[in-house]
């Protein structure tokens, strides 16, 4: 999802970039280096000098300037064309804010096309079975990283899942549905302890548990809403018991289980049916997916950061200071990886 970024409430306002014409200014580009100063718009022809290469590596300096007393006027950080991909999130704090007299504005070059994003590519991919493509990622800078988000041509696609996504009835087709839940003492500590329910366990309908997950279900998720849907939770699949229909979770959900609460299991091989689902094995480093169309038509990607701006410690709102981001066309695409409540 890419969208015109204009306001990052508490952390950024908006001012125009003429407000800092006299200011110091720093560069940054693809095709810059984070061991140059950023003082040129552009590589020097020698290349011994030119802009930055990355937003972080432009917050410290614009630190920098301002611990040693240099922001004159202010300082403007300039974007130049390009797509920005970052693997970790730019934290903005107190310490990043100029003054009204010594604003600090971030901004796209002369109206440039600058595009912030948060995903690396996925390549390499290799036919594996039917429609489905394998990809290793062992080497690549997405070996370790257990992403839970998919992107193909821009747009999220599903992790493998059963029951497979129902688009013409989404609040009642895509379910699964406990059949049954041990009975537990209400504790009355609270709330979520007063369903007489266990929390970790539960019994699945004969449809569900599939002799084929026995490989592939540590893996696995459930994506559930406990108790009269009070909350959503996804958690990890500890095991499964193809006799009595059990499944066992690897962590507690927050309310006692009950007849009816829906669900559904993702990230399973065995469940991976359907164009646009995709498969991640962690422990082997490799991405199945079926893409929903020619793969060659666009870039497959997986978000890396879990945003690409946000405060810095423990900032939750804005401070005394001035960070401006200038009506420029700056996209991003936002992400929201490694938190459970994305789906």
């Amino acid at each position: 999802m890419r969208m015109r970024l204009f306001l990052m409430a508490g952390v950024l306002m908006l001012a125009g970039a003429d407000s800092a014409l006299s200011a110091v200014g720093l560069y940054v580009s693809p095709k810059g280096n984070d061991a140059w100063s950023g003082s040129l718009p552009a590589p020097a022809q020698d290349g011994r000098d030119g802009p930055l290469a990355t937003l972080v590596r432009a917050r410290d300096e614009v630190r920098r300037l301002k611990a040693a007393g240099k922001l004159g006027d202010g300082v403007v950080v300039n974007l130049r064309a390009g797509t920005y991909r970052m693997t970790e999130t730019l934290a903005l704090g107190p310490q990043d804010s100029g003054t009204p007299q010594t604003p600090v504005v971030w901004r796209a070059y002369e109206n440039e096309n600058v595009i912030l994003t948060a995903s690396l590519p996925v390549t390499g991919f290799t036919p594996w079975k039917g429609q489905i493509v394998v990809a290793d990622l062992k080497g690549t800078p997405l070996e370790n990283v257990a992403f839970r988000q998919l992107f193909f041509r821009g747009e999220r696609q599903v992790m493998a899942r059963y029951p497979n996504v129902d688009r013409q009835d989404p609040h009642f087709g895509q379910w699964a549905y406990v059949l049954d839940a041990d009975l537990a003492p209400a504790t009355n500590r609270s709330v979520s302890d007063n369903v007489p329910r266990v929390k970790d366990r539960f019994t699945a309908t004969s449809d569900v548990i599939k002799p084929t997950w026995e490989t592939t279900v540590l893996g696995a998720e459930i994506a559930i809403h406990p108790a009269y849907g009070w909350a959503w939770n996804v958690v990890p699949v500890k095991s499964v018991d193809n006799e009595t229909d059990t499944i066992w979770l690897g962590q507690p959900v927050s309310y006692g289980l009950m007849v009816g609460d829906r669900y559904f299991v993702q990230n399973l091989l065995a469940e991976l049916d359907a164009p646009g689902e995709w498969y991640l094995d962690r422990d082997q480093a490799r991405l199945d997916f079926w893409p929903p169309a020619d793969l060659t038509s666009g870039e497959v990607s997986v978000p890396v950061a879990g945003s690409l701006i946000g405060p810095a410690g423990n900032s939750s709102g804005p401070s005394a200071g001035t960070r401006r981001l200038s009506r420029a066309p700056i996209s991003t695409t936002t992400v929201c990886a490694g938190r459970q409540n994305c789906h």
